[in-house]
């Protein structure tokens, strides 16, 4: 009995001894290195080094090999913006960032650009006016307004002419009072229209656009719009840009694409700016192009392009020389429904073809997938606006097609013309 004691006090002093021993070596370790790790570097030629090495039975430091850069590529370490190198309007912006201030300050700043539109068309059969409102947005300081041809949809006959005894006002935020409004010209395509008022001694400001913003999906992006009673308060809405090129379909067959997001565009917002978080206009909304009324889906056309456009109908009341093929594609889910069961090679598949035009007359036809564009490929995710823009009206052009009917390959000469509302 006494000989199994004395082992058992021999045993934990032992392991006092150890753990004593232990808890100096680690305090040593921290005190040498904070995090217990030394790093060293070694080359890639010292790596595959098959020289044996001594390992010392009592460590003094716990060691890593890392590979330099000649046997591993690593990812350099993010590293945080130095404040004190920002320009005065980033340190503006970072600063209302943090305490809260930001979205409250691009809507200050944007504001006095939106305008308020109300159309009123008198009717000799009615005591009662048609009205409707909208938005709009100030383009130069001279009194053009930008806004969307929805605003002015009550307003148009069958050939989009404005009706007689039509009455348009844009009310600005600065004054009590509106002012009447010409209208000097709109696109149907794109759904922009230029109006122009007299400003007087009110000083009107322009709103700040960006002509080639850098968009990403996911992008946080604001609706602003006029209030729906046309009075001092506005409303601003927020979402997230949805796509970027996302065609939408007129009744004649025409193809735009628009920027989507899911930020609400109000009852009144139609014609509003869609803007980023610098604050400037990067597309102008278009409440038409909504596909159902509960849609929370909302589109705009993108500056680059509505500015364009506002600047050919202000010089000519028209946009020249935009080339039209007269076809409908399907969007890309649905084509590749379509792959999916019949194995179609990848293209665009036309889904419709208007009577006359430079499509018809060059027999391409319902159900034809168009797989190339002067032997160039034509991928099924790219938008057939995309490849209109890079030719005038009056090229001709070589149209690749499969035709399901017989599963064969033809190349069609095309001849486009120009589009015209």
């Amino acid at each position: 009995m006494k000989f199994r004691t004395s082992n058992a006090i021999a045993l934990i002093a032992v392991g006092l001894t150890a753990a004593f021993a232990s808890s100096l070596l680690t305090s040593w370790l921290f005190y040498r290195d904070p995090f217990g790790l030394t790093l060293t570097s070694q080359s890639a030629s010292e790596t595959l080094d098959d020289t044996p090495t001594t390992t010392n039975l009592v460590p003094t430091m716990v060691e890593i090999t890392v590979p330099t850069t000649a046997t591993l590529e690593t990812q350099p370490a993010p590293t945080l913006v130095d404040p004190s190198i920002l320009g005065d309007a980033a340190k503006e912006q970072l600063a209302q960032l943090i305490n809260g201030t930001l979205v409250q300050s691009l809507y200050e700043r944007i504001s006095p650009s939106v305008v308020g539109i109300r159309v009123t068309v008198e009717s000799a059969d009615s005591a009662t006016p048609l009205t409707d409102r909208g938005s709009g947005l100030i383009y130069k300081a001279d009194g053009l307004i930008l806004t969307s041809t929805d605003v002015l949809g009550i307003a148009m006959n069958r050939y989009g002419e404005l009706l007689e005894n039509t009455i348009i006002q844009v009310q600005v935020a600065s004054e009590s009072e509106p002012f009447v409004a010409q209208l000097i010209g709109k696109d149907r395509l794109t759904g922009v229209a230029v109006l122009s008022i007299e400003p007087g001694l009110t000083k009107l400001q322009p709103a700040v656009f960006t002509y080639a913003p850098t968009l990403k999906v996911g992008q946080h992006v604001f609706f602003v719009s006029y209030p729906d009673d046309l009075i001092e308060s506005g409303s601003m809405t927020s979402g997230l840009i949805n796509a970027l090129h996302e065609p939408i379909q007129l009744e004649d067959g025409t193809t735009v694409e628009m920027i989507r997001s899911d930020a609400p565009i109000l009852t009144n917002g139609g014609g509003g700016p869609l803007i980023n978080l610098a604050g400037e206009v990067i597309a102008l909304s278009s409440s038409s192009q909504l596909t159902d009324t509960y849609d929370s889906l909302s589109y705009a056309m993108p500056s680059s392009a509505a500015l364009s456009v506002a600047d050919s109908l202000i010089s000519q009341g028209f946009v020249a020389g935009r080339a039209w093929l007269g076809v409908a594609v399907l969007k890309d889910e649905s084509f590749e429904e379509l792959q999916a069961l019949y194995h179609f090679p990848d293209g665009l598949y036309v889904s419709h073809v208007i009577e006359d035009s430079p499509a018809y007359i060059a027999d391409i036809r319902r159900g034809d997938i168009i797989t190339a564009v002067n032997d160039k490929a034509v991928d099924k995710h790219q938008s057939l606006a995309s490849i209109l823009t890079q030719h005038a009206a009056g090229d001709q052009i070589n149209v690749t097609v499969y035709r399901r009917s017989n599963g064969k390959s033809l190349t069609l000469k095309v001849y486009l013309k120009e589009y015209v509302e």
